[in-house]
């Protein structure tokens, strides 16, 4: 069961407008901007319409409620998140690809998205070692590393 912004009655996938102004507070608003920004770095090998075998079977990038089912992108823990892991340490897009790799303003869109509570009612935040540092990253990710 969806457990973010998008539980609610617009579907990951609806390009309609919602009736509110864009902006940070909007939940669609913000999923829809996570959206692009992974459809336009990860959408041509991990989209839809990607070739089973070069996708590594992810095919919905554009689907957020997906990668939260599939631990890729887990809610208020953005330095856990497989999505954002291997976008910051470069292996995605895998070195020698010829992809550019996603720019900082892209990586600052995906991590204020999964970071911020509001979009993610009812989610408990990440667990803390010690005096709210965060637990040391694992090592899974998109690359299988």
């Amino acid at each position: 069961m969806p457990v973010g912004p998008l539980s609610g009655p617009r579907s990951p996938q609806s390009t309609s407008t919602p009736a509110t102004q864009p902006s940070e507070d909007n939940p669609y608003f913000a999923v829809d901007a996570v959206r692009a920004v992974l459809q336009a770095n990860c959408g041509s090998c991990h989209g839809p319409t990607a070739p089973l075998a070069e996708s590594g079977g992810i095919r919905f990038i554009d689907d957020v409620d997906r990668l939260v089912e599939a631990g890729l992108l887990i809610p208020l823990n953005s330095a856990e998140s497989p999505i954002v892991r291997v976008t910051v340490l470069g292996s995605m897009p895998p070195p020698g690809s010829g992809l550019p790799l996603m720019t900082e303003a892209d990586i600052d869109t995906l991590i204020s998205f999964i970071d911020n509570p509001r979009y993610w009612p009812g989610v408990a935040p990440a667990v803390t070692a010690d005096a709210g540092t965060a637990l040391p990253p694992s090592d899974a990710g998109l690359d299988g590393g």
